[in-house]
Order: C-alpha cells, then structure tokens, then sequence
C-alpha cells in the first residue's frame, strides 16, 4: 500500500490495509500528511526544464516555447474540463480560431491554463508534451540519467 487517502470516517480501514501491508520481519515508513489536489513542485519543475530543452533543440524563443506547449497542450486539456465552456466562450468571442500563430500564442499566454489544471490533468498535460516530442526525436526525461 503506498498511497491512501482517509478521512476520520475511513481510518479503520486505513489500520486494516496497512495490517494487511505488514511483512513479517520488513521495516517501514509512515508518513501521514494533508490530501492536497494541488500538484507538486516538482511537476513544475520538470515541465520547465523541458520547456528549455524543447527551447534549444528547436531554436525558438523560451516565451514563445513555453506559449506554444500551453497552446498546443494545455488549452485541449483545459477546453475538455469543467473549466471549457467559458475558456471555449473566450476563445469564440476574440475570433481565436481566425488568429495567426503569433495572436494565438499571445492569447492563450493571457489565460490561466495549466494552472487550473488538477494533478491528473497536469498530468495528461506532461505525458501529451513528452510524447508529441519523443516523436520529433526529442527526449524529454522526467529524471537525469
């Protein structure tokens, strides 16, 4: 058992799981902290990390880097979230569709995107950054090797 997320009313169920966990003669860490919905630092870190990486191997701008994934993966993401109707309504109303590639980047570079998003979809936002790179020959890794 590595992660469990218990309230008072499930901590009886926490105590029979983590019984259940015991290996006779092992030693263990209990580490009880706040449930948060918030991602980590770390998922932070390592997206501009990339960000940089993507950023050199291309050429292009750090700004314009970092504007082009939140485009090109963040906004997806966030269009098909609780957040997307008025996201969708903004992008309508500011004839979004229609803009060059530059008026774009700056629109969406305005927006909260990724910031709205919960860890599952920064999450999906990573992986989608990662893979649609790992095809341009690019390998963003989440650790240094």
């Amino acid at each position: 058992m590595k992660k469990f997320e218990f309230t008072s009313s499930t901590f009886k169920q926490l105590l029979s799981n983590i019984q259940r966990s015991i290996v006779p003669n092992k030693k263990y860490i209990l580490t009880i902290s706040e449930w948060s919905e918030k991602r980590s630092i770390d998922a932070n870190a390592v997206y501009h990390v990339w960000v940089n990486q993507i950023s050199k191997y291309t050429g292009e701008d750090l700004k314009i880097t970092e504007m082009r994934c939140k485009r090109d993966h963040g906004l997806p993401i966030l269009l098909a979230s609780g957040h997307g109707e008025v996201s969708g309504w903004m992008l309508n109303a500011a004839n979004y569709y229609n803009m060059d590639d530059y008026s774009q980047l700056i629109f969406v570079s305005c927006m909260k995107v990724t910031r709205l998003f919960s860890t599952e979809q920064h999450n999906q936002f990573r992986d989608s950054v990662k893979n649609f790179w790992s095809e341009q020959g690019l390998d963003l890794q989440y650790k240094k090797t």
